[in-house]
């Protein structure tokens, strides 16, 4: 409903510009200067009529919208957020079973539909939906057994009666949800259901969570409300909590370093041991990137073919905005022009000093060191940019050369879930 009424203002305004220059090519003529002023005035008056009512219905249908929204939510209760796989087909080893009801072999179900189209619609918009106040507006949640879990005490307890010690949260990327750690599952390991997750509670008996945000938000204010969960989450784990790993692919990686920059005198923070940035586009995204020069040059012509597309690109939201350079501050983006076409106002945030960071950078050629790893990436996120290495070295992002590793191979979204990735990951986690 917001698209409809940004695209009305769009083309109100298109609209106005393109028939404001007719009108004053007409009034240069002295003899119709008066009469081409009132039919204008007319014009005006009679546009403002239509686009106030395609307004109105559009204002009347998304309050209806959003009632029947809160409704079915309200008479959903728990089930809106179970994943309702269908068990007949669970063919999981009762260990994992056990972990997460995550599984490759959902996608096309209506669970992973809807979840597939309310994280696309946050990702692309998610920042206007919240200030909206729309029921779309994903909450921040950790997510168990396909569930949200009530950070008490008591509900943890129940939720996880084989809590360990160490615990590791898997934080999704753009437009995603924690369904994207089950990608491809059922093909690379037989099992619907493995992936990192049930990896590291089976080798290492490490309990795994999820996070769901809504990922068109800001990545320093998703930073800031994982930093709170995580305290809370913490604060009443069932169990002492000896090492926290953080684990991000994509978006999620920046949002781990957010939330470490914004804890770092939180008891949290003392628990964590591991931040692993699996595509990370620490310093940016080219598709990101190019959307932004784009944006830019159809705004600059003042024409109507232009300026709609162009305004339409630049309504993404913040989240995807911040990909453009890798901004995980409040002070990056709060400091720099919308149409910043270089990362000068990007902060250089330091390493919590007590934990190790990580990354994994993806190319898809099987070959790391060729023109085409080095231009394309994984597609989305190049190595330069997954590794941190800046072209002016006192902006990298300090990581250590001996804690990356270079999928060779693999596409953005297959680092989510690969074995290639997991001997990375449980090498990791492995060392003291």
């Amino acid at each position: 409903m917001e698209a409809v009424e940004g695209a009305t203002s769009l083309v109100e305004r298109a609209h106005a510009s393109s028939s404001g220059r007719v009108y004053d090519v007409l009034a240069t003529a002295p003899p119709l200067a008066q009469p081409v002023r009132v039919v204008q005035a007319l014009h005006k008056l009679q546009a403002a009529t239509v686009f106030g009512g395609i307004r109105l219905v559009n204002r009347s249908a998304s309050r209806l919208i959003d009632g029947c929204q809160q409704l079915a939510l309200a008479l959903d209760g728990t089930a809106a957020d179970n994943h309702g796989a269908p068990s007949e087909t669970v063919r999981c080893a009762p260990s994992q079973a056990a972990v997460t009801p995550l599984r490759s072999d959902a996608m096309g179900t209506g669970a992973w539909l809807r979840d597939s189209a309310l994280a696309l619609l946050n990702g692309a918009f998610g920042d206007h939906l919240e200030r909206q106040h729309s029921a779309l507006a994903t909450p921040m949640t950790v997510r168990h057994q396909g569930k949200a879990l009530s950070l008490n005490g008591s509900a943890l307890a129940a939720a996880l009666p084989h809590a360990s010690g160490r615990l590791c949260l898997f934080i999704h990327g753009l437009a995603c949800t924690e369904w994207t750690f089950s990608y491809d599952a059922e093909r690379l390991y037989a099992d619907p259901c493995v992936n990192y997750g049930t990896l590291l509670a089976r080798d290492l008996g490490m309990t795994p969570l999820y996070l769901r945000y809504n990922s068109g938000r800001h990545i320093s204010h998703n930073g800031q409300q994982l930093a709170r969960v995580l305290q809370q989450l913490v604060d009443h784990y069932p169990v002492p909590i000896d090492e926290l790993v953080l684990i991000g692919h994509s978006m999620g990686g920046l949002l781990a370093r957010s939330a470490c920059y914004y804890g770092p005198h939180d008891g949290w923070v003392k628990k964590l041991r591991r931040v692993i940035c699996l595509g990370s586009p620490h310093l940016g995204a080219p598709l990101e990137q190019a959307s932004h020069m784009l944006s830019l040059v159809l705004r600059s012509i003042d024409t109507m073919g232009t300026q709609i597309p162009g305004h339409i690109l630049n309504a993404r939201s913040s989240g995807i905005k911040d990909l453009r350079f890798g901004y995980i501050l409040d002070e990056d983006w709060l400091g720099a022009s919308a149409e910043a076409c270089d990362d000068r106002s990007r902060r250089d945030v330091p390493f919590v000093e007590h934990a190790d960071y990580y990354f994994v950078a993806g190319t898809i050629s099987e070959d790391p060191s060729s023109t085409m790893a080095t231009l394309l990436g994984d597609v989305l996120v190049r190595p330069k940019s997954a590794a941190g290495v800046h072209q002016r070295p006192l902006r990298s992002i300090p990581f250590a050369a001996e804690r990356g590793a270079t999928a060779a191979g693999l596409s953005h979204l297959r680092l989510a879930n690969h074995p290639l990735v997991y001997q990375h990951i449980v090498r990791w986690c492995r060392a003291p």
